[in-house]
């Protein structure tokens, strides 16, 4: 079976990118931390509702993600089972046509 240009964004690259995103909110995350250290003027309580927002952030994102990965997997695994069916239902009607053929060609002797 040839692959379309659907077939290109797999659920391997849904992983990477998906862990990219984290990586990078990750270190967002990383450099907010230590930027709080090093610079006391910021409000504590505007910083902790940053901080909060984008952890929130991660976690719908992440559970999001993980909810299109599975979709995905199960779209690809349920495509590869119609195809089957689809192969198998056009064996059947080739088989079925040349029993008709042969069934015709005995009740016309």
């Amino acid at each position: 079976m040839t692959k379309t240009k659907d077939d290109l964004i797999d659920s391997q690259s849904i992983r990477l990118l998906y862990q990219a995103d984290l990586d990078l909110l990750t270190s967002v995350l990383g450099g907010l931390t230590k930027m709080h250290k090093e610079v006391n003027d910021w409000n504590q309580r505007e910083y902790t509702e940053l901080v909060v927002l984008l952890d929130r952030f991660y976690s719908i994102h992440s559970t999001r993600t993980q909810d299109l990965i599975v979709v995905l997997e199960r779209f690809e695994k349920a495509k590869l089972e119609y195809t089957k069916l689809k192969y198998a239902y056009e064996e059947l009607k080739t088989l079925n046509q040349k029993q008709e053929k042969i069934i015709s060609e005995l009740l016309t002797k």
